[in-house]
């Protein structure tokens, strides 16, 4: 019950900080990544903002003060995957 209910947290958090770049943009300030070309054929800026947010949310869980009982580490590891699959997800693009 326990591991459900964080993994179930934990992707709410994910999708809420995914989500927050369409919510808060400013079309005038938008920082767009540098990308080299022979890397993929294409961009793909919600993948990039993803795993821009993603990175920021483990520099954030791996700075907490707290272990909050074992739910930080876990959350980790869901960031830590999510960022695996990301990476996957632009592979299979190049491909």
């Amino acid at each position: 019950m326990k591991k459900t209910v964080c993994a179930v947290l934990t992707a709410g958090a994910l999708v809420f900080a995914m989500s927050l770049p369409t919510a808060a943009q400013n079309k005038d300030n938008v920082k767009l990544q540098t990308v080299r070309m022979d890397e993929r054929m294409e961009r793909h800026p919600e993948i990039d903002a993803a795993i821009e947010h993603l990175r920021e949310a483990k520099r954030n869980l791996e700075i907490a003060r707290h272990d909050f009982g074992g739910h930080r580490a876990k959350a980790l590891e869901h960031v830590n995957h999510a960022l695996e699959e990301c990476d996957r997800a632009l592979h299979f693009d190049r491909k």
